[in-house]
């Protein structure tokens, strides 16, 4: 014959049998879901700051190699111009016009719509990706003691057009 046991726990001194059966209580299934939460939450939160970090990182080395790229053919082009045409250039703007002689042919580098073009034998081609907005492109003249034009100070301003926050201001002298 079986006898069934009761476990019983003393509660001020009183003999009473325990009904708690195996599992959690609804107030602690709640405490782990509230914990589960916190913490998945904190995960979130971590995931997007990384995430938002490295497409800054990326918009960063973009834009200064679009930078990099549009003083590059400056150079390129200024170190083969053998005059600035002062009458077509538009200085001291901030939407600047350069227009010069290489090889026999103008050419020039205007702003148009926050994308700088490159225009050689009637043809412009943008030198800027639509990514990046060009908010500057400010030139200045530079003159020998004899007032003659001799040079161009330029200074490019490049801002990604889905970060308000972040620009690339970039200013070098070219001379002839």
């Amino acid at each position: 014959m079986l006898k069934t046991v009761q476990k019983m726990e003393t509660l001020n001194g009183n003999l009473k049998p325990n009904k708690r059966k195996d599992g959690a209580t609804l107030v602690e299934v709640l405490v782990y879901l509230a914990l589960f939460a916190m913490i998945f939450v904190t995960f979130i939160r971590l995931f997007w700051y990384v995430s938002e970090n490295n497409q800054r990182a990326t918009y960063r080395g973009e834009l200064d190699r679009s930078s990099m790229f549009v003083f590059e053919h400056l150079n390129t082009v200024v170190d083969n111009a053998s005059s600035i045409n002062d009458e077509l250039s538009s200085f001291a703007t901030e939407e600047g016009v350069l227009s010069m002689q290489v090889n026999g042919a103008e050419v020039s580098y205007s702003l148009a719509n926050g994308v700088l073009f490159y225009q050689s034998g009637g043809v412009a081609t943008p030198i800027t990706s639509e990514k990046y907005g060009v908010e500057r492109f400010y030139l200045e003249q530079v003159l020998n003691s004899s007032d003659e034009l001799i040079g161009v100070r330029v200074t490019l301003l490049v801002k990604p057009v889905q970060m308000d926050d972040m620009s690339f201001t970039l200013t070098t002298t070219y001379t002839l």
